[in-house]
């Protein structure tokens, strides 16, 4: 699971400095965090409710039209982007701890 930690880092970092960031990367950044965020709801076994928005749907959207952006709004998705993913995280990492009989407080 440090993977998914490790990229919450990396689009943090990426929103700190999305000026530098080339529309190629913007785009990757944000097609991986719908893939994850889509990956980690396949484990957890959510399904999105079809009325409701999707923040992984407009990372998926964002990532084939970036220049139609600005970096503040690139900057918000990833940050929004990393938040989604850290709380699968802790959905998925309380998770294994109840099936492997981990110890609770």
């Amino acid at each position: 699971m440090s993977s998914i930690s490790d990229f919450v880092a990396e689009l943090v970092r990426a929103a700190n400095e999305v000026e530098k960031l080339s529309a190629a990367e913007r785009g990757s950044l944000l097609d991986r965090a719908y893939r994850t965020v889509r990956d980690a709801r396949d484990e957890i076994g959510v399904e999105q409710d079809s009325l409701d928005r999707d923040p992984a749907i407009d990372f998926l959207t964002m990532s084939r039209s970036v220049p139609m952006f600005s970096d503040d709004e690139i900057k918000s998705a990833l940050l929004e982007a990393a938040g989604v993913i850290r709380n699968l995280k802790i959905i998925l990492d309380a998770r294994s701890d109840v099936t492997s009989g981990g110890a609770m407080p």
